[in-house]
């Protein structure tokens, strides 16, 4: 990337043309590339006390603190947990996407009794407030983990997490990347005020909230 024929452009810094590569993190926001003459973090350790930088390995995720990388054949996809912004890169191309952030519940809202439908066999998640996993049992495209949630208890409220991804739906072909949730129709399930229909989808792979269909979560009445 830090070269003349970066794919993400070049510009001049000291009289030198240098490639853009750096991404700038703020809030729930990633702002256009930039160039640098230097190296920034992990890259600055010193050699002789062994550390080498890690090749990052197709089908693979990594974490430190609060960020997140999954590396597969089509591209590195690069974000943060905490508010879910983050970029996809690939040889052809650099996509960003913009996070829901880690927000306060909206005034007004009631984030600690209102739950998430009611739990399904073999489920996860549904039936509690603010769920940092939800599947729904059996397929494993169901399922959403590490979940941060903005505005829980208001009309509807997003989330950002992990999902799975099957290229052209073929079982095996599956990829964990970030996915955003989008929870909404408040009424009544088991007696509790709770969210009676959950999304997700993919921005990374192009999608949007009217890509899927939503489901039902009050599994029981």
């Amino acid at each position: 990337m830090n070269t003349v024929n970066s794919p993400l452009g070049t510009e001049k810094i000291g009289g030198s043309t240098k490639g853009k590569w750096l991404f700038p993190f703020a809030h729930n926001h990633v702002g256009a590339p930039y160039g640098s003459s230097g190296t920034t973090g992990w890259m600055n350790r010193p050699a002789n006390d062994g550390y080498q930088v890690p090749r990052v390995e197709y089908g693979k995720q990594y974490y430190f603190e609060n960020w997140a990388i999954a590396s597969q054949e089509n591209g590195l996809t690069v974000w943060n947990t905490t508010t879910g912004a983050g970029v996809f890169l690939s040889n052809e191309k650099a996509e960003t996407f913009t996070g829901t952030g880690n927000q306060a519940p909206t005034a007004g809202s009631d984030d600690q009794t209102t739950v998430l439908g009611s739990m399904p066999s073999n489920g996860r998640g549904f039936g509690t407030a603010k769920p940092a996993e939800v599947y729904a049992g059996g397929s494993p495209t169901s399922r959403i983990r590490d979940i941060t949630w903005s505005d829980w208890g208001a009309d509807h409220a997003e989330g950002v997490g992990i999902g799975t991804w099957r290229e052209g739906g073929r079982v095996g072909r599956e990829q964990y990347i970030p996915a955003t949730v989008v929870v909404s129709d408040i009424g009544t399930c088991d007696g509790k005020r709770a969210y009676l229909k959950i999304n997700w989808y993919f921005p990374s792979k192009g999608e949007t909230l009217d890509s899927r269909e939503g489901m039902r979560t009050c599994w029981t009445r």
